[in-house]
């Protein structure tokens, strides 16, 4: 790269072994970058060198023959970062012409902008005195790099041309036509009538840029010596110039000024203070204002705060917010926050390129929360009140029943963004239905769920001969309270029964009676139910 830090591409890197300068084992140019790499490498000791046109010859890292290289120990199987090479070409020459009446007395300067800190003049790399016939050559000018030519003569105006010098290259063939620098502009600038100290007011023709400063305090002679006056001597005339005017914390000006031969103009400006305003609205994810949001802007040294609007206040809509009378031109960070909702964050550019006044910056603020909802059906489609549903995220655990009305119905609210497993089952015997449901701030997620069949006992009684015995009456109870009937059923006429919805995983007794009012067990049996399924009870024998 150069010293500017820009890549330099083409350049051909070669890699020999450390103990042969011969013959390179790789060859690899420089990307826009200036990148490079080599891969497949041996592990083993290499020397580096940069070869390319307009540059001297360079080996890694400042060496300029092969036993001035450093070594590099490539290790097997990394890869090896190098620094950083700073490429200088070799030195450049910038010749031309100076066209004039009489060039005698030109002073042609290049000088280079590199590295300067901010309001420093540019550094001076050489400078030549025009011959008489107007030619002049800059040599042993560093490459490449990029240089501002300036040709100054008494009487005369400043003529500047931006030279673009490649590594080792020459620049020939400038050719700079000395106008007379007899133009003036001057005027005085001010604000509520007070004059200004320390505007900058360029000029510029298109070619050329002339600036200077207004006055920061009197000077002696009365004519310009006000606080505020500025002067632009040494135009080229005749010329249009464009004068820009530009202080911190003002809104710049612009105007266009034509100069005749040895002509003078006066302009006087009044520069008004550069503020900007912010506004828009604050909106509910359903599209209604939103109140109480705290709106955030922060930018430089300004810090401010307010809140949207709650109700509407003459013409101004609820959820509106405004901030007046910001520095410009400037770019702020709004932040718009309030508990229970995700926070928002825009970027506003107010003045310079873009406008003072910032409408319209709209925000719609969404819950921080989600919520699961729905309804819990039983196999055949039917809401179902009662249902137990537990939603759980494996830190901690919710529980709540389907509604009776509106029927089957739920709502988890307020749930913080994650993973949940949704579990779902009916006390009286269906199998539980589980779900894993994963939500993100705002969410309102419709998880329906559909439990399975209910668990049922069924069975037959049979005569002693194996034929059916229908009529008979059949009674169930829960093994853990024999005295109290859970149902009853009477047998057909194949000798079948079934008891449906029953509770599962519970102990039951099957009693078989001769009839509903006889107090006599013909036979029974004891069965465990299963959620979701029918168990099928042991015969029952009419003896």
């Amino acid at each position: 790269m150069t010293a500017a830090g820009v890549g330099i591409a083409g350049v051909q890197a070669q890699l020999y072994s450390a103990d042969d300068a011969t013959v390179p084992v790789g060859s690899a140019a420089t990307a826009d970058d200036g990148s490079f790499a080599f891969g497949r490498l041996s592990e083993g000791s290499y020397r580096l060198r940069f070869i390319g046109a307009g540059f001297s010859d360079l080996w890694y890292e400042s060496g300029r023959v092969f036993a001035e290289a450093t070594e590099i120990e490539a290790p097997k199987g990394e890869v090896f970062a190098l620094k950083p090479m700073v490429f200088d070409g070799r030195p450049g020459t910038v010749s031309g012409r100076v066209i004039a009446t009489d060039p005698v007395g030109t002073t042609i300067t290049i000088l280079s902008l590199l590295g300067l800190a901010p309001g420093a003049p540019p550094a001076v790399v050489g400078t030549v005195d025009v011959s008489a016939d107007g030619s002049f050559t800059l040599t042993g000018i560093p490459s490449p790099a990029t240089y501002r030519l300036v040709a100054e003569r008494p009487g005369s105006a400043a003529e500047t041309r931006t030279i673009v010098l490649s590594a080792g290259d020459a620049v020939e063939g400038i050719e700079i036509v000395l106008r007379p620098g007899d133009g003036v502009i001057s005027g005085k600038i001010t604000a509520d009538g007070i004059g200004l100290g320390g505007i900058t007011v360029s000029a510029t023709d298109g070619t050329n840029i002339v600036s200077t400063v207004s006055l920061t305090q009197a000077a002696v002679a009365p004519a310009v010596g006000e606080v505020g006056s500025y002067v632009i001597r040494n135009l080229a005339t005749p010329g249009v110039y464009t004068i820009t005017v530009t202080g911190e914390g003002l809104l710049p000006q612009t105007r266009t000024i034509s100069l005749g031969p040895a002509g003078d103009a006066s302009a006087n400006w009044s520069l008004l203070p550069a503020i900007g305003s912010v506004s828009g609205r604050v909106f509910t994810s359903g599209g209604q204002g939103l109140g109480g949001v705290v709106v955030s802007l922060t930018g430089g040294e300004v810090v401010r705060s307010t809140r949207s609007l709650s109700v509407a206040y003459g013409a101004t809509p609820a959820g509106s917010y405004l901030f007046e009378s910001l520095p410009a031109p400037g770019t702020y960070t709004l932040t718009f926050s309030l508990d229970g909702l995700v926070s928002q964050v825009r970027l506003v550019t107010v003045g310079g390129d873009s406008p003072g006044t910032i409408a319209d910056i709209n925000v719609v603020m969404s819950s921080s929360k989600a919520l699961i909802r729905g309804i819990v059906r039983d196999s055949d489609n039917n809401p179902v009140a009662v249902s137990k549903l537990e939603l759980t995220n494996g830190v901690s655990t919710r529980v709540l029943y389907s509604a009776d009305e509106p029927l089957g119905e739920y709502t988890f609210a307020n749930l913080e963004p994650g993973t949940y497993t949704l579990t779902a089952n009916l006390a009286v015997s269906a199998a539980p239905v589980v779900k894993l449901v994963t939500v993100q701030a705002g969410d309102a997620l419709d998880q329906s769920l559909t439990l399975g069949p209910l668990a049922s006992l069924t069975g037959f009684v049979l005569n002693f001969d194996t034929t059916p015995a229908p009529g008979l009456y059949v009674r169930l109870f829960r093994a853990d309270a024999p005295g109290v009937e859970v149902d009853n059923a009477t047998t057909a006429a194949d000798g079948s029964y079934t008891f449906l919805a029953v509770a599962g995983d519970v102990d039951f007794i099957v009693k078989v009676y001769a009839s509903q009012a006889s107090p006599d067990v013909i036979d029974s049996e004891l069965v465990v139910s299963v959620p979701g399924l029918a168990v099928e009870v042991g015969d029952l024998i009419n003896v």
